[in-house]
């Protein structure tokens, strides 16, 4: 979730209600879904899907030893002390592609169903989809403790270290939608 994102819904007048995603007092923090509607993803079933051409392409390849990290920007102790935090990391147990408006569940285990069928993407789509699911055993919730990769926008010199980037480099934008990799994911795990 981006701090410019956050969505709560409308105004009377129209306008996008917005709030901040914050530390709490006991240092925890909260999720908050982009479409209050759409509460993907599933963190209690550990889903999540996407419909987006370029995130589906990714998803599919994810496989055994994967991770995919959840980041949300989170104000720490005020609107101009922020960074952005990993909040919750899915060990990819399995990904499952679904064609629009088919749903096919055949060769899918009774636990993947129980689990897929509380995602925001069950039973059918409207368009093509990615669902992963991550393992129940290993997967990190990190909403306690959230941990924290950035000041602002720029990420830590260790992060920046495991990415094969400058520490000198001040880095912008949405830097954290790139693959990660093994030695990034192996510098978080040791983090958490």
């Amino acid at each position: 979730m981006n701090r410019s994102k956050a969505k709560l819904g409308k105004g009377a007048d129209g306008t996008r209600l917005v709030r901040e995603i914050h530390i709490l007092p006991d240092g925890s923090t909260y999720f908050q879904p982009y479409w209050p509607d759409h509460p993907d993803p599933d963190f209690v079933n550990r889903t999540y899907g996407d419909d987006a051409p370029q995130l589906m392409s990714f998803m599919q390849n994810l496989g055994e030893s994967d991770w995919v990290w959840f980041i949300e920007s989170v104000s720490v102790t005020s609107y101009t002390d922020w960074g952005y935090h990993i909040v919750y990391g899915f060990d990819v147990e399995a990904h499952y592609f679904q064609n629009a408006g088919m749903g096919d569940w055949k060769d899918v285990s009774q636990d993947h169903i129980r689990r897929l069928s509380k995602s925001a993407h069950y039973p059918t789509w409207k368009k093509d989809c990615v669902v992963i699911l991550g393992k129940e055993e290993t997967s990190r919730d990190l909403f306690k403790k959230p941990l924290r990769i950035s000041i602002g926008e720029d990420p830590y010199p260790w992060l920046k270290e495991a990415m094969g980037i400058s520490i000198t480099r001040e880095l912008t934008g949405y830097w954290f939608k790139k693959v990660f990799g093994q030695q990034v994911t192996r510098a978080i795990l040791d983090r958490i």
